[in-house]
């Protein structure tokens, strides 16, 4: 008879085991999508830029572009992408990888970056450009 109980009782703790880990396992081993909570310009050192702030780019004939820096948080956001925009497409074009380029001279131009995964996260920065004599 003890056998019987015994045998009862680890047929029961496997049924346990069982529900417990089709319950609560899902829920570890599911990883919820992480959304970006932010994305913001930052200097080249990773500093974030405050919000408003004015940055100077000086351009001369031979050097007419500009590299810009960002960073999108967390870190481990399902969808990290940006895309970038420019308020004068016609003279100054942003690429993929925030490269700025001026086509024509411009005193100032203010660039966009936004989130790609829905979140409508957004930073903006305004270039004011310095023309080398």
């Amino acid at each position: 008879m003890s056998k019987k109980i015994v045998l009862i009782v680890v047929l029961i703790e496997c049924i346990l085991a069982v529900l417990l880990i089709s319950l609560f396992g899902q829920a570890i081993y599911s990883s919820t999508p992480k959304l970006v909570d932010e994305v913001y310009f930052t200097y080249e050192n990773g500093e974030k830029i405050a919000d408003d702030t004015h940055l100077e780019v000086f351009l001369t004939d031979t050097k007419r572009d500009y590299q810009l820096f960002w960073k999108v948080d967390p870190e481990n956001a399902q969808n990290p992408n940006v895309v970038f925009s420019s308020s004068n497409p016609g003279s100054v074009v942003v690429d993929a990888s925030g490269r700025v380029t001026f086509r024509r001279t411009v005193l100032s131009v203010t660039i966009t970056v936004s989130t790609l995964d829905g979140g409508n996260k957004n930073d903006v920065i305004i270039l004011t450009v310095n023309e080398a004599d």
